[in-house]
């Protein structure tokens, strides 16, 4: 999808467009390193869970 804007309009438009990306943005960054380091831990703790289960 691409955004269109009328050469008429002013930039106030864009700018809080540029606002509102930005802070989607910054969220789905951290959303994103949030799972990696969750999939770290789990890989990490994986072996510990295998380990109490044989025992």
């Amino acid at each position: 999808m691409v955004l269109e804007m009328s050469p008429e309009t002013d930039g106030e438009e864009f700018v809080e467009l540029r606002k509102r990306w930005d802070r989607l943005h910054s969220l789905r960054v951290v959303l994103n390193v949030a799972g990696l380091g969750l999939l770290c831990v789990g890989l990490l703790t994986e072996p510990f869970v295998e380990e109490r289960r044989e025992r």
